[in-house]
């Protein structure tokens, strides 16, 4: 009786152990297909954003740094004088 107990719980055994290993082999195969297909789509943005846009984005960068000149001719080069306000809760200054 002890060698069929013996015998079912190896073949039960075996069993998982055969189970783990296909679903870790699986598991690698789809890891990999993925890590390919998604370098395969980021080559793909990168030329189809390389071809097209290049005007459009030359000129959004451009328009970028012509605000940024414009934003810091308007700016203020003093800072604001502090003023006295009737509710000041630190007194006169």
């Amino acid at each position: 009786m002890d060698t069929v107990y013996g015998m079912l719980s190896l073949g039960f055994l075996a069993g998982i152990f055969g189970g783990l290993l296909a679903g870790l082999g699986l598991r690698w195969g789809v890891i990999q297909r993925c890590t390919r297909l998604e370098w395969a789509v980021g080559d793909l943005q990168q030329r189809v954003s390389s071809m097209h846009g290049q005007k459009a984005s030359r000129a959004r960068w451009e328009k970028q740094t012509t605000l940024e000149e414009e934003f810091k001719a308007l700016a203020p080069t003093a800072p604001a004088t502090r003023r006295r306000y009737d509710n000041d809760p630190l007194g006169t200054e």
